[in-house]
C-alpha cells in the first residue's frame, strides 16, 4: 500500500497532543465516559475539537456520511478503505487539529496492507492509534463464514491491533459479541478501549 501526501506536525501540536493524551489515559484509567467522534473531513474534525471531544476517529464511514451516504456504504467495495482514511487523515484532518488525539480506521483484511511499514507511518504522522474499521463484525451469515474460512475474519483484526500495540500505538476495538469483546482484552494493553457495535443508521 503506497502512502500519498505529506504531513508535518509542529512541535507545539505535539506538546498539546501529549497533554491531551495524558488526559485521555487518565479518563480511561478512571473508567470515566469518553466523548469521541468519527469524522470524514477537516471541517468536521475542527468542529468536533472546538466542541471538546476527547478523541477523533478518521473512518471511511465518516467520509460517506459527509457526502450524504449511509454508513453501511463503508462495508461495500466502493473505495479502498485504507487509502481513503489515510488521505482524509493526513491531508485534511491532521493539519486542522491542534491537540485532540486522532485514531485511524484500518481495514485489516486489505490484501495489500503492510503493517510493518504502515503502522510506523501512522505513528510518525502524529496519530496516536488505530481502530479496526471497517470490520467483518458487521457481517454475518454465509458471507461471514466464507471470510472466516479464507483467513479474512475477525482474528485478523485482533492480530492487527496486537501488532499496533507493539509499535507503541493505542487501540480502539470495535466489538460485536462477548467472544469478540474478550479477544482484544487478551492483548493485555491497559489503555485499550472497546466499542460495541454502534453503526449509525443515519
Amino acid at each position: 500500500m503506497e502512502l500519498a501526501g505529506e504531513t508535518r506536525v509542529l512541535g507545539s501540536q505535539v506538546s498539546e497532543r501529549t497533554e491531551k493524551m495524558d488526559q485521555l489515559k487518565h479518563i480511561i484509567t478512571e473508567r470515566q465516559p469518553i466523548v469521541g467522534a468519527a469524522v470524514g473531513s477537516g471541517m468536521s474534525a475542527a468542529a468536533v475539537e472546538a466542541g471538546g471531544a476527547d478523541l477523533l476517529m478518521v473512518l471511511s464511514a465518516g467520509y460517506f456520511r459527509l457526502h450524504g451516504i449511509n454508513s453501511m456504504a463503508s462495508l461495500m467495495p466502493y473505495r479502498n478503505a485504507n487509502h481513503l482514511t489515510w488521505e482524509t487523515a493526513t491531508r485534511y484532518v491532521i493539519p486542522r487539529i491542534k491537540h485532540t488525539p486522532i485514531f485511524l480506521g484500518v481495514c485489516a483484511q486489505d490484501p495489500y496492507l503492510n503493517l510493518e511499514s504502515y503502522l510506523p507511518a501512522i505513528k510518525s504522522s502524529g496519530m496516536v492509534g488505530i481502530t479496526n474499521f471497517p470490520s467483518v463484525g458487521f457481517i454475518d451469515g454465509e458471507y461471514r463464514r466464507a471470510l472466516e474460512d479464507t483467513g479474512m475474519g475477525f482474528e485478523r483484526e485482533v492480530e492487527m491491533l496486537a501488532e499496533a500495540k507493539k509499535h507503541g500505538l493505542l487501540t480502539i476495538s470495535f466489538c460485536f459479541t462477548k467472544m469478540s469483546k474478550d479477544a482484544p482484552c487478551l492483548l493485555g494493553e491497559e489503555f485499550d478501549h472497546h466499542v460495541m457495535d454502534s453503526m449509525s443508521r443515519a
